[in-house]
């Protein structure tokens, strides 16, 4: 590859990049993507999480006051089962249904189960009692494992709600600082928006531009000497060549102010030329087997007429005709 094909080419990246950053530029100018702020987006997320979190607390809650109603109920029918209760017991059921009340009756199954602990527990046969204090420790484990979860959940909250206040922060500022850019920028009618636009426009222009001549010339360099690199250019012109085309489409005339030309015509002339240098050859091959013998120019035309299909003839006429020798 010479280097002036290397800068030729090079070129024409930059100005088909330049041509096709304009376009989207002005495309964004007159569709402007939506724009969501991150920081709004945190505090939805955070928000989503403490409803998530709030609806395990009003679980945990609920259990609770289920175990409650339940433990309340089991010490209603403990009590119930005392004949001539003295005073004091008539007393703690009376207060016992209060708490009932509070809490609410527990559910069918609920209510069945507590029924079989307390009749355990209450069993003169000591192997009964035995079960029923198994079965009530159990039940002490249900209960400070919801204990445990209530901590855990309530902990959490408190720091979700700490992290969401952070961020109800920063969103504050954010916004502040948007609205003091929004308030620079409106200055002199405007133009320093469009100014500050512009500024921004050029900088990332440049930027890509940079980025992709370093990588351009890497890969140029390396193309011929590793076939991988060669595989990447060939991805780059098949890209480049999708960018072109609608390029050719929309301004045909800007393929001759590049000084480009069409695969078919080059082809066209380069076949030409290369049927003439071919039949030239041939007879300076023929002089060196017959020194003496001299080929004047009416046989070389006539060598040439003879072998040249008529499509390469015809771009000899084409050729004549524009240099005006005919």
């Amino acid at each position: 590859m010479t280097s002036e094909f290397f800068f030729r080419k090079l070129k024409i990246t930059v100005l088909v990049l330049c041509a096709y950053c304009v376009l989207l530029s002005s495309c964004a100018l007159v569709t402007p993507a939506k724009q969501v702020s991150k920081e709004q987006d945190k505090v939805a997320k955070q928000e989503q999480k403490m409803e998530k979190t709030q609806n395990l607390l009003t679980k945990n809650s609920e259990e609770k006051s289920n175990e409650v109603s339940s433990l309340a109920f089991g010490i209603k029918y403990s009590l119930d089962q005392t004949t001539n209760a003295p005073v004091y017991v008539k007393t703690a059921t009376d207060l016992n249904d209060r708490v009932i009340s509070i809490v609410g009756s527990p559910r069918l199954d609920e209510i069945q189960k507590i029924k079989g602990m307390v009749d355990l527990l209450n069993s003169q046969v000591l192997d009964e009692r035995k079960k029923g204090e198994t079965v009530l420790a159990k039940k002490d484990k249900e209960i400070v494992e919801i204990q445990k979860q209530s901590e855990t959940l309530s902990a959490k909250y408190d720091i979700q709600i700490k992290q969401l206040t952070e961020q109800n922060k920063a969103l504050a500022k954010a916004d502040d600082s948007k609205q003091a850019t929004l308030n620079e920028m409106s200055g002199f009618m405007g133009l320093k928006a469009v100014a500050w636009g512009l500024k921004r426009f050029f900088i990332s222009c440049i930027t890509y531009l940079i980025v992709f001549a370093i990588l351009f010339i890497i890969v140029s360099v390396l193309e011929n000497t590793n076939p991988a690199f060669k595989a990447i250019m060939s991805l780059v012109n098949m890209a480049f060549g999708a960018l072109i085309a609608p390029l050719k489409l929309i301004a045909p005339g800007s393929f001759s102010f590049c000084n480009l030309v069409h695969v078919n015509e080059k082809n066209k002339y380069k076949e030409t030329l290369t049927e003439i240098v071919n039949v030239i050859q041939k007879l300076k091959e023929n002089q060196k087997v017959a020194p003496d013998k001299t080929y004047p120019l009416s046989e070389v035309l006539d060598t040439l007429s003879s072998t040249l299909d008529k499509k390469y003839e015809d771009v000899v006429e084409e050729i004549l005709k524009e240099e005006k020798w005919k």
